[in-house]
């Protein structure tokens, strides 16, 4: 997708300001910066799930290559100590291609140069590396595996447990540290494996450096590998969890190639023939995954994020509809829905494989949102219905008697309050410890519109299906409407409270006043509708999304840095969300007709995101941004909703444009 040469490769600060992440479909992924120096305890060439997106465990962090010829030695390898970087080798990079789902490395050398394409092959947890010499002799590629076999979440040190142990049976070879663990298999072409067993000790992460988080490792190399090279001959190589011969690698980098390809030109969107949409297209791919048991799902983001019941139905507009997979989004919404509880989806489903967490309010009705999107799309919209029907149903009665963490609409007014104080259950709750940074317990703003809108869409979807009951929840509805502004509308300021609570208003000025403004069905007034955007575009909107708190607010935090307790503080106190963008273009459009114009600007305000696909990581979007300019990327490299929404609204500004 996109080539990177010169100083954005050779000069180190540069070349790791950049990374770059592959996925497998399970939840594994292979990431690293653009000259292949690890900053973070999650890059890694083989990150595993052990069961498909639970318990990953990074297996392989990095090949260190050299190439030897008659007269010289290259390293091309490239690692940060406390007191060094060593070895140099991006100071051989001719250029890194990345942004799609191979990765291309090349080194010039004196002699020659060094190809390397990387990709994962769909479905397993396996990574092709296939080398190919352009030279005029033969020469030698030297491979010392790093590994850790650890959880992705903590770095390792050297210690006897581990068990160094290199199996070599032909042109395989594996490692098997700990009993009852995953083991990391190699697989080569041609040449030989020596055993070496040693140790590399303390390298050193900035990345998790500066997010005040364990930083420095010890890795194990269990061997060398020496493979003759012939000039224009590829020779593959795999890293795996299971064993996987070498000569796989051309057939899965070959698959993945053609896998891009198809991605794009089945969505509307690859006909802009513009490269960062393509791109987008590709990265939305790359968080479609498939449970254990063979369930959709969308990944929430990398590298940290496994999959959210509100980041997934969010996203799924974006991640599938974008691309015309109709078939995909019935199955992620179904799945969801299969694992609800006391009428609510899961929050999250946590690493190891324990029960769900059910800790929300709103992914259950982003829910509804994404029924009615999916439903919209289909033929035969009522057979889709008919399946989630009784899970719709049964969820609205949930909430109407009430649920978990004092969920429940409340009769006196029809709006839905929720929170118990010891739980955290709108996207934008934040607590440390006992410390509730962002407190919204009450009623807030756009869980009133959401549930207004699950109330439409269950009335909608159950006249379908010939639910005779459908017509009640137009009735409830019309009392939330009736209620919506005498709760939340501040005449004097001019915009939305965020919580209304006992004690009266949350004054503050937050961006989920526009979650409320751009669902599908209008719970606001529209002369209220626009004043409120007019506050929040003048104190709110970046050229990367919304700041979630207003820079005069004497709580706003304008840069997102320090260890765990100042990052948490900073989370929903002034940092910019990316994903806000497309609830903001949404309002924006619907506010103006989704006229031609309207939709032109609207384009035109996504370009600074746009242009970030080639930054941070590259072909994808950041999770979220300084409040304060320049609006330094940060957070999770590549988030799922932030791509969805940039496509989503990208769908709704081409011609014929659906603006729900």
């Amino acid at each position: 997708m996109f080539i990177f040469r010169a100083s954005d490769v050779t000069d180190i600060d540069r070349a790791t300001s950049r990374e770059w992440l592959l996925a497998n479909g399970l939840g594994g992924y292979a990431s690293s910066t653009l000259c292949g120096m690890p900053t973070r305890r999650y890059h890694g060439l083989l990150v595993a799930a052990e069961r498909p997106l639970e318990d990953r465990r990074l297996l392989v962090s990095v090949l260190s290559e050299s190439v030897l010829t008659d007269f010289r030695r290259f390293e091309l390898g490239c690692n940060r100590y406390p007191d060094a970087v060593y070895p140099q080798g991006f100071e051989h990079l001719a250029s890194v291609e990345v942004g799609g789902t191979v990765v291309t490395h090349v080194w010039r050398l004196e002699t020659g140069e060094l190809e390397r394409r990387v990709a994962m092959a769909r479905g397993r947890n396996v990574t092709a590396v296939v080398y190919t010499w352009h030279g005029s002799s033969r020469t030698v590629l030297e491979l010392r595996p790093l590994t850790a076999c650890r959880s992705y979440h903590h770095c390792q040190r050297a210690h006897h447990e581990f068990n160094g142990t290199l199996n070599i049976a032909h042109q395989r070879a594996w490692l098997a540290p700990y009993t009852g663990a995953p083991e990391v298999h190699f697989g080569w072409q041609r040449g030989r494996v020596e055993p070496l067993g040693v140790w590399y000790y303390n390298l050193r992460y900035q990345a998790e450096m500066e997010r005040g988080l364990d930083y420095e490792e010890d890795l194990y190399c269990p061997g060398v590998w020496s493979i003759p090279l012939s000039p224009g001959e590829p020779v593959g190589l795999t890293l795996s969890m299971a064993p996987c011969l070498g000569a796989e690698a051309h057939a899965i980098v070959a698959a993945a190639a053609k896998h891009q390809e198809e991605v794009v030109s089945a969505s509307p969107l690859g006909a802009l023939g513009d490269r960062r949409v393509d791109a987008l297209l590709v990265a939305a791919d790359s968080f479609l995954a498939t449970r254990e048991g063979g369930q959709s799902t969308v990944v929430a983001g990398y590298h940290w994020f496994t999959d959210w019941g509100r980041d997934a139905m969010i996203a799924l507009p974006g991640t599938t509809l974008a691309h015309g997979d109709t078939r995909t989004a019935r199955r992620v919404v179904r799945g969801f829905a299969s694992a609800m509880h006391a009428g609510i989806i899961p929050n999250r489903f946590p690493d190891r494989g324990e029960r769900p967490d059910y800790n929300t309010v709103d992914a259950t009705l982003w829910m509804f949102v994404a029924a009615k999107r999916v439903a919209d799309r289909l033929d035969d919209p009522a057979a889709f219905t008919g399946e989630l029907w009784p899970d719709l149903r049964q969820s609205i009665d949930w909430h109407l008697r009430g649920t978990s963490f004092s969920i429940k609409a409340d009769p006196s007014d029809g709006l839905l309050a929720q929170g118990d104080g010891g739980h955290q259950l709108t996207w934008m709750d934040a607590k440390v410890g006992d410390y509730v940074v962002t407190p919204r317990t009450g009623k807030p703003v756009e869980i009133a519109a959401l549930w207004y809108n699950a109330l439409r869409i269950a009335t909608e979807l159950g006249q379908l299906v010939g639910d005779a009951q459908a017509d009640e929840y137009r009735t409830l509805a019309a009392a939330v409407a009736a209620s919506f502004a005498r709760a939340f509308w501040l005449e004097d300021q001019g915009y939305y409270a965020d919580v209304a609570t006992p004690d009266g208003p949350d004054r503050s000025l937050r961006p989920n006043q526009v979650i409320a403004l751009s669902l599908p069905y209008d719970v606001a007034r529209p002369a209220n509708a626009a004043r409120a955007m007019n506050a929040v575009e003048r104190e709110l909107a970046t050229p990367y999304g919304l700041r979630s708190l207003a820079p005069a607010d004497s709580r706003y935090c304008p840069v997102y840095l320090g260890g765990p307790f100042e990052r948490d503080c900073a989370y929903h106190q002034g940092t910019v969300w990316a994903w806000l963008m497309g609830p903001y273009l949404r309002a924006y459009l619907k506010l103006n007709g989704s006229s031609a114009p309207a939709k032109a600007h609207a384009r035109d305000l996504l370009e600074p995101l746009l242009d970030h696909v080639t930054d941070a990581c590259v072909g994808s979007i950041s999770e979220i941004f300084d409040g304060a300019a320049p609006h330094r990327p940060r957070g999770a490299v590549s988030q799922a909703w932030s791509v969805a929404e940039v496509l989503d609204v990208l769908s709704d500004c081409e011609p014929g444009g659906d603006t729900t």
